[in-house]
């Protein structure tokens, strides 16, 4: 997909390869057209409140290697709408890393940038990091709300219902991967 395709008319003519997820945000889609491939996320009008509205646009704006990037935008019409970057976003596959010191430091500067630009995450789990189609670390930022089922960790003071903070995603991001296989050698 080029620049210079709107995301109504990628919509109108990518084939939908599989639907990826469903949570309380919205549905996203693998989606195909041209040779090229992308995730999109059809946004519930529901879960796009100003403070959502502001994260998405900064989240936007960030270009970093081991964060999943929006290629495309599009927050006023009756669906909001986001496309993920190129590439399939494999969730389950971040243990299959080999290098956990490289990852955590790759996503420990994701998430850096991110707090750059005051988007805090605040319910940081699992499902937010995977590898990339390169084989890279990434976390993902875009999801707006916790899926039912799937807690995130916690840092004590959120369970305790302080504000989420920076230090709270970092608690998080900290805590998922010392429970990944071969972190207790980092």
């Amino acid at each position: 997909m080029t620049a210079d395709v709107t995301m109504r008319d990628a919509l109108a003519v990518a084939r939908v390869e599989e639907l990826r997820g469903v949570g309380l945000d919205g549905a996203c889609y693998l989606t195909e057209a041209g040779g090229a491939s992308a995730e999109i996320w059809r946004l519930e009008p529901t879960a796009i409140d100003a403070a959502a509205r502001r994260r998405l646009r900064a989240l936007a704006q960030l270009s970093h290697p081991n964060l999943v990037r929006i290629a495309e935008l599009s927050l006023d019409e009756p669906r909001p709408t986001l496309r993920l970057a190129e590439g399939r976003h494999e969730w389950e596959a971040l243990a299959s890393i080999g290098d956990l010191r490289a990852a955590l430091g790759g996503l420990a500067g994701a998430l850096a940038a991110a707090h750059k630009l005051d988007v805090v995450h605040g319910a940081l789990g699992p499902a937010a990091v995977g590898v990339d189609a390169e084989g890279q670390p990434v976390l993902d930022l875009t999801r707006l709300r916790v899926r039912p089922g799937q807690p995130p960790p916690l840092a004590p003071e959120l369970a305790q219902g302080a504000t989420p903070s920076a230090a709270a995603d970092v608690w998080a991001l900290g805590h998922m991967l010392a429970a990944l296989p071969g972190a207790d050698a980092l």
